[in-house]
């Protein structure tokens, strides 16, 4: 006797999301069908979580240090320059090594990324404004004065 199984199971309802698919389905299209079928959540890195968190308190410690000691002009260059360019270097490293090849042709998963990346950006170019005016502001430097 065999047993079969329930039209509900995870087999099925993959099937039943491909057979939806007309013959001319693009690669994208099957890959968003079988996710679906799968109740696939959308991407999310577990690293890139923790990398964010421990960038918000490391951003807070480096605007503490600059707002302490403000005439440590080594120290505040250096914060600086790490804020400036390893925030765009990690999105590059996320979506290069860590974001699945798979998942970049599925044109969902890829809008979720492009999307949270976009955000990312905007955080970063605000922190980069602030620590901008905070240098020049205690520096007493301006900074379109190119003289």
């Amino acid at each position: 006797m065999t047993t079969q199984k329930k039209s509900s199971g995870k087999k099925y309802r993959v099937i039943e999301e491909l057979q939806r698919l007309d013959d001319q389905a693009s690669d994208s299209e099957i890959i968003a069908a079988f996710a679906k079928a799968m109740n696939h959540q959308l991407w999310r890195s577990t690293i890139g979580r923790w990398v964010f968190g421990c960038s918000m308190v490391l951003a807070a410690v480096c605007v503490g240090l600059i707002l302490r000691d403000p005439g440590n002009k080594v120290l505040v260059l250096l914060i600086y320059v790490f804020w400036t360019i390893s925030p765009p270097a990690w999105l590059l490293y996320e979506y290069v090594w860590l974001f699945p090849s798979e998942l970049k042709y599925n044109s969902t998963e890829m809008e979720d990324m492009k999307y949270a990346q976009g955000l990312a950006g905007k955080v970063w170019a605000g922190l980069v404004v602030v620590m901008t005016a905070t240098i020049a502001y205690y520096l007493k430097v301006n900074p379109f004065d190119l003289k």
